[in-house]
């Protein structure tokens, strides 16, 4: 829907879940795809966040994947 921010190595947007329809924030980095470790630092990022999301002052992680492209995705609750 629009970019809510964006740092060295991606933007976060604020975007609508189609399957949900619900407004949540997607982060997506800049790195190719091939980058392995950005791939594995976003999983952990969105195990952590599936786990601690539970807890008060954290932020639900719900689902990450790939772009067409191949650029990483992670997709979070939506904390305006």
């Amino acid at each position: 829907l629009d970019l809510l921010g964006a740092g060295g190595m991606g933007a976060v947007y604020r975007a609508l879940d189609r399957k949900f329809a619900t407004r949540v924030a997607l982060k997506v980095a800049f790195a190719p795809a091939n980058d392995q470790g950005l791939q594995a630092r976003f999983l952990r990022e969105a195990r952590i966040g599936h786990f601690l999301g539970r807890e008060p002052g954290f932020v639900r992680a719900l689902d990450h994947g790939q772009l067409t492209g191949g650029a990483v995705w992670l997709a979070m609750d939506l904390v305006e």
